[in-house]
């Protein structure tokens, strides 16, 4: 008997070892789309989540269509919705619901003010949204940038995580003034918070960062689509040389499960060597609402585990494969 509760001792404190010097969290976007089963598929994600209990969950924008309604109503349900969830929940915001809301299906808004009413509604503590919240570290702490609340940062057994603010249409580049210039600030504001978050990293050693946002950067794209993610790229390819260990990017967008390493040495130009160092991942969107189960192994040379989560397409309207 003594051997036997000595034997499940080690095991069980083998277990407790490898789990506290490893992190997963569930990675997911663009959805609920308002698309038919939409928000049941969302509800069952949650779920999901939820049995897994991973240190938390990222959402990486993009909680509505493009031509559905922006109004507060919309925003208040997918926070009812954010509600469900019992671990940590990380939010950013994608396009649909701020740059995209000038269309005449979602409402005729003004998007700079729905961006200003997305920001009260979601980002209203240091904390993330779910029931059991993460203390966050967020950029409006620093009264240069107090207006962006939606920027985060926070850690967990030596990895660095953050998001950043980034969307899809653009980044909302491509509009004249005055709302040209809330690129220019939010752009500048995202530039500082992605070097105040390598930073912190080469301040306490982290072993690896991950940062999530909403766009697809184009890394592999040329012209003007990309032009408001130029500066984005170039950070990241900066950085990615300087501190010389393993970061991933989650991103949405083009609902399109992906993993590669597209970032090279000069992005801008399309030149110089592929870096690594740096994954790209890019998450389900609607319709195909799942969300990717992300392990990082600190300890590893290559500690970026991916894992889709099962999507049962069999079992509610609407919901044919993309």
């Amino acid at each position: 008997m003594g051997n036997t509760g000595l034997t499940l001792l080690v095991t069980l404190g083998a277990v407790h070892a490898r789990a506290a010097d490893e992190v997963t969290f569930v990675a997911f976007g663009d959805a609920p789309y308002g698309l038919p089963g939409d928000e049941a598929r969302f509800k069952l994600l949650t779920d999901q989540a939820n049995e897994l209990q991973p240190a938390f969950a990222v959402h990486i924008g993009g909680i509505k269509n493009g031509h559905s309604s922006c109004a507060d109503a919309a925003l208040l349900n997918v926070l009812g919705l954010f509600a469900r969830f019992t671990v940590p929940l990380v939010y950013t915001p994608g396009d649909n619901e701020w740059t995209d809301c000038n269309r005449v299906l979602a409402g005729s808004f003004n998007p700079v003010e729905r961006l200003a009413r997305l920001r009260q509604i979601f980002f209203t503590n240091g904390f993330s949204l779910g029931r059991k919240p993460l203390k966050l570290e967020r950029q409006s702490e620093d009264p240069d940038f107090a207006t962006f609340v939606e920027n985060a940062m926070w850690a967990i057994v030596g990895v660095q995580f953050a998001t950043v603010h980034v969307v899809g249409s653009g980044n909302y580049y491509h509009h004249h003034l005055p709302d040209r210039a809330e690129y220019i600030q939010r752009n500048a504001a995202n530039l500082a918070w992605i070097d105040r978050v390598f930073r912190r990293a080469a301040d306490t050693g982290a072993s690896a960062v991950v940062i999530a946002m909403h766009a697809n950067p184009l890394f592999r794209d040329s012209g003007d689509s990309r032009l408001g993610f130029v500066d984005t790229q170039a950070a990241f390819a900066r950085h990615a040389q300087a501190y010389g260990k393993p970061i991933l990017l989650i991103h949405g967008d083009s609902h399109r499960y992906r993993i590669d390493q597209p970032l090279r040495a000069d992005p801008i130009g399309h030149s110089g060597p592929t870096l690594r160092d740096f994954t790209h991942l890019e998450v389900f969107g609607s319709p195909e609402t799942r969300g990717v189960i992300v392990t990082v192994h600190p300890d590893r040379p290559a500690p970026f585990a991916f894992k889709p989560m099962v999507f049962p397409y069999d079992i509610l309207p609407g919901n044919g494969r993309p």
